[in-house]
């Protein structure tokens, strides 16, 4: 008889099992952690190439660093990693100083970048303004002797020789000029075939504007830096009218300001602080007209179900439920009636 007891206890108790199982078939809303895909307005990864205007040369603590700067990069980087603040933000500045665009173009087929290029969301370009200082050094050199400097070119020129000197070099100027519309083109097609980052291109500023030097000298590297910007602007479209890139115009931005926002005053083309808080300005704004895909890892909860599904998930819930109990008025009956027959009559 004892037996017949312990056999029951223990399908009894498999019976209450079952039935919790069945309790916590249910479904309960749950939130999971998940890495999902978003939208950000600005870029995770950034690569920014180019010449000394994106090193931060000519500022402050610059001989201890380039990240120790207050440069337009650096206020960009700080910037987008203070709204991003995920960890996994990369910022990479490989700009050198002095570089031109043929430079560029030869370290990128050498494959200088192609890793930072594979998962950039955004590349940055400046370069240009050595195309044309190291093409009128060249010419002074040639002209004036090894040792020119910059203020051979912006001062020590008689008005008597300035028309002669605008002529000689100007037809050396639109060849570089020339080059450097095929090399922004080279660019583009190598980053392109490495990345699907977006592109921004500066344009060159003007750090002879508004100073004190012969008009004509002027007007002459004005025009130049003009012509060299057309070359930037038509290059951003494509055949048939597609942006290519997107142009960051620092040229307009430092329009009328040239002592004010360079280094000028001192023979020095570079920013200076003010000029790189106008560049970042006038950068950050064209980043922002676009938006990036980044990875964020966050809570995910699912979204609220459809009635007819709810009403499903109701029945599932009361038919486990019944089921359940079923199970156990079928253990009870057996239990009962195993008693009375084992019960004397």
């Amino acid at each position: 008889m004892f037996h017949i007891h312990i056999k029951i206890k223990r399908v009894l108790s498999a019976a209450l099992s079952g039935c919790i199982a069945l309790g916590m078939m249910i479904p309960a809303d749950a939130g999971e952690m998940k890495e999902i895909k978003v939208e950000s307005p600005v870029p995770e990864k950034v690569l920014v190439i180019g010449d000394s205007i994106a090193t931060g040369y000519g500022l402050e603590g610059y001989d201890g660093g380039r990240d120790n700067v207050a440069s337009y990069v650096n206020m960009l980087r700080s910037e987008f990693e203070s709204e991003l603040k995920n960890g996994s933000e990369r910022f990479d500045n490989r700009a050198k100083d002095g570089q031109t665009s043929s430079q560029l173009l030869t370290d990128m087929d050498k494959g200088v970048y192609d890793e930072l290029l594979q998962d950039a969301d955004l590349v940055i370009v400046s370069i240009g303004g050595n195309d044309l200082m190291k093409t009128l050094l060249s010419y002074f050199s040639s002209a004036k002797g090894e040792n020119s400097t910059i203020r051979d070119m912006l001062g020590d020129v008689s008005i008597t020789n300035i028309a002669k000197l605008i002529s000689g070099v100007s037809e050396v100027l639109d060849d570089a000029i020339a080059s450097y519309g095929d090399n922004l083109s080279r660019l583009y097609e190598h980053i392109k075939s490495k990345s699907d980052a977006h592109i921004i291109v500066q344009t060159v500023y003007d750090p002879t504007d508004n100073t004190d030097s012969l008009k004509l000298v002027n007007k002459f590297v004005n025009d130049k830096i003009n012509e060299l910007n057309a070359q930037i602007t038509s290059h951003s479209t494509g055949d048939n009218g597609e942006q290519l890139y997107t142009v960051a115009d620092v040229y307009s931005a430092f329009s009328g300001q040239g002592k004010e926002l360079t280094n000028i005053g001192e023979m020095d083309i570079h920013p200076n602080s003010q000029g790189h808080k106008v560049i970042f300005e006038t950068v950050d704004a064209k980043v922002r007209e676009h938006t990036y895909t980044i990875e964020v890892v966050q809570e995910v909860i699912d979204e609220p179900e459809k009635e007819s599904e709810k009403k499903n998930d109701t029945k599932s819930t009361i038919l486990h439920l019944v089921g359940g109990v079923a199970l156990v008025g079928l253990v009870v009956t057996v239990f009962i009636v195993a008693k009375k027959r084992s019960d004397p009559q």
